[in-house]
């Protein structure tokens, strides 16, 4: 912004830094500009480095802001540059006590819509969605704790809840932005109950392969089964699959527990 009286034609001389901004065709808005009747000319030869003319047949008298320069730039969101005024001319008389400006291309803030489960386990996944979130810098549980950027997209963020996570909002942070903040996510699987079935096995036969396929209620799919106590006779095996497979080998008893876990790391088991 210039402050001078009887103003009948300025030269103005800015450079900026080509590796943050480039400026679009037409650089100066006229909006920006108190002209009085100037008639305003650019010049972007030369990469880096803007000048803008300004003559008229009237001069601007009062006091005040009387022009008022306004350009418009093109960055990427959170970059800033300084604008150098390399030279000033008001009148043919060159001007001093200039200081730098600085333009900053505001960020793209993100915003929340919604978490997805709503609660889990520690090393469960949890998406967030909404918009705007390329390039969150962090994510953190209430107490502070920060998680495990696993995927991150513009609208959706996907994190592992970590140790030490306790019940509250989960805290989305990007740069340049003001915090956001999820719904309250529960840690733990408070009121699921996982139940595997079938609650007994008949009988196996000694070589032939046994028609057993364990499933799981109470909880959100898809469940991987493992054998959390006991051994299987020689010869079965349990996949994740909950499809027991191969024959068994030997004769006898054996005791066994078998867990289900579910996509967010609830489990139940059966003895």
């Amino acid at each position: 912004m210039i402050a001078q009286d009887d103003i009948i034609a300025y030269d103005q001389v800015v450079t900026y830094d080509l590796a943050v901004l480039k400026l679009p065709v037409t650089p100066v808005d006229a909006a920006g500009t108190l002209s009085g009747g100037l008639t305003l000319t650019t010049n972007t030869a030369m990469a880096g480095q803007l000048t803008v003319s300004a003559f008229g047949v009237n001069s601007i008298v009062g006091t005040g802001t009387l022009l008022n320069l306004k350009l418009d730039v093109i960055g990427a969101a959170g970059m800033s540059s300084v604008l150098k005024i390399q030279k000033l001319v008001l009148n043919d008389d060159a001007q001093t006590n200039l200081t730098d400006g600085k333009v900053t291309i505001p960020p793209v803030c993100p915003t929340v819509t919604g978490i997805a489960p709503s609660s889990g386990a520690v090393g469960s996944v949890v998406t967030i969605t909404g918009t705007n979130l390329s390039n969150v810098t962090s994510v953190k549980f209430s107490n502070n704790v920060t998680a495990t950027i696993t995927g991150n997209t513009a609208t959706q963020v996907t994190v592992m809840v970590p140790a030490g996570a306790v019940n509250g909002p989960i805290t989305v942070s990007k740069t340049g932005c003001t915090d956001v903040q999820t719904p309250v996510f529960t840690v733990g699987c408070t009121g699921v109950t996982i139940t595997v079935n079938p609650a007994t096995l008949a009988a196996a036969t000694l070589n032939q392969a046994p028609n057993v396929t364990f499933t799981a209620t109470g909880g959100t799919g898809p469940y991987q089964f493992t054998l959390s106590a006991g051994n299987l006779p020689n010869g079965l095996t349990l996949p994740t699959s909950g499809v027991m497979t191969g024959a068994p080998t030997v004769a006898g008893t054996f005791n066994f527990t078998v867990r289900a876990r579910d996509a967010n790391n609830c489990e139940g088991t059966r003895a």
